[in-house]
């Protein structure tokens, strides 16, 4: 099932018009400026659920982040930025609780507004903040009852040349739930020359596209490509709609997933990287909120495999 171009229209205009504008500026100047833009997309393969429930899911998504590193004093960094993220959740045989769009619910837009700040207190002592606002609707759902908050706060000590270990806490808002608290171990281990465990890619990206905690382990192939195993939790939400014949009108969605892939970044030129992991979904779970009705159970993927592919431009 192809991904509708039509789908940005379900993001927030003032998101729409910071992408292009920022798109715009990033190719105008050319400089070393601290800016950056991702390419993201993934697929998820047809998979089973792990329920009796007769369906099989096929999972798309793409996507674009901004973001622009901008000056907060001494030792200090602060990074704001936007994203976007359209996709789609492709049912097979979905049986007695299809909608008119041949599944549970089908195509989605995610918006998000983030920002990161970094200050280091002294030689061994860094504090880490980060938030974001996003908002994630199926195609003719209401955007503003689609919002979600999620701030991150922490510090992390160097022990030595080699090692650097901290905490954060993660509190997160969620659609029809209560909100959530969770940890984000902070760690960067220089093993040897070439192996390295670090959740550098959690902190480096504020998007909430990627992993919001999560560690890899890294070895080194070469000056610019590193390979990799990572173990990641992911959550997406979004508000579904209201047409006729919908199972779930104006309910919402929260897609959680715990999942082992391996990867590698590559440096294919000065200002250029590219990011590519397969793993497999060792956890998926929809749970599924009826705002005019009982809940329907959750629904559980059986562990299947997973692709993503992004690529940085860096300016």
């Amino acid at each position: 099932m192809p991904i509708a171009v039509s789908r940005l229209s379900q993001l927030p205009l003032p998101l729409l018009v910071f992408l292009f504008a920022g798109a715009a500026a990033v190719a105008q100047t050319g400089g070393e400026n601290g800016q950056r833009a991702r390419l993201h997309g993934g697929f998820g393969p047809s998979t089973e659920f792990d329920q009796n429930v007769p369906a099989e899911l096929t999972v798309y998504r793409a996507g674009l982040d901004l973001e622009y590193d901008l000056e907060a004093g001494r030792d200090a960094t602060l990074t704001i930025g936007a994203g976007s993220e359209i996709g789609a959740y492709d049912f097979d045989s979905f049986g007695p609780v299809a909608t008119g769009t041949g599944g549970a619910f089908a195509h989605f837009a995610i918006g998000s507004l983030f920002g990161s700040y970094r200050r280091e207190l002294d030689e061994q002592t860094t504090l880490y903040f980060q938030g974001r606002v996003m908002s994630g609707s199926e195609t003719g759902a209401s955007v503003e009852d689609s919002f979600t908050f999620g701030v991150v706060g922490g510090a992390s000590q160097e022990m030595d040349d080699d090692l650097t270990l901290g905490l954060a806490v993660g509190v997160q808002t969620r659609l029809e739930e209560n909100l959530i608290l969770y940890p984000v171990p902070l760690v960067d281990w220089r093993i040897d020359e070439r192996w390295r465990l670090s959740s550098g890619h959690v902190t480096d990206n504020a998007s909430g596209f990627e992993d919001l905690a999560g560690v890899r382990l890294y070895y080194a192939t070469s000056d610019a490509q590193d390979c990799y195993l990572g173990l990641g939790w992911q959550l997406r939400q979004f508000r579904l709609d209201n047409e006729p014949g919908d199972s779930y009108p104006e309910g919402a969605v929260l897609d959680n997933r715990l999942a082992l892939y391996g990867g590698s970044v590559w440096q294919v030129q000065r200002n250029t990287t590219v990011h590519l992991n397969l793993g497999y979904n060792l956890r998926q779970e929809f749970d599924t909120h009826n705002a005019s009705g009982p809940n329907p159970a959750d629904l559980q993927t059986d562990p299947a495999p997973f692709a993503s592919l992004g690529v940085e431009f860096r300016f």
